[in-house]
């Protein structure tokens, strides 16, 4: 009998630009102001990858965006945003 693949998030693999953010805030020895203002950034980035995509609930709620999604379109659209 076939075993289930395994789930991404058992695997390690980081499937969204909030889980990202999650891993890569707790992984930093920063100061918890320091945290907040970076995630201030990440946030922001977050909600415009949703606007971007026209999914205004989506940035409101900060709702997870695919890492898969990103090109450099993307990136570039938020440098003039």
């Amino acid at each position: 009998m076939d075993q289930p693949s395994p789930s991404a998030h058992e695997l390690g693999a980081v499937a969204t630009v909030n889980w990202a953010a999650d891993e890569m805030l707790a992984d930093l020895e920063l100061s918890p102001l320091t945290k907040r203002t970076y995630r201030h950034g990440l946030n922001a980035l977050i909600r415009h990858l949703h606007i971007a995509d026209e999914n205004d609930e989506a940035a409101e709620a900060l709702a997870p965006y695919p890492i898969a999604r990103i090109d450099e379109q993307t990136l570039s659209t938020f440098n003039r945003w």
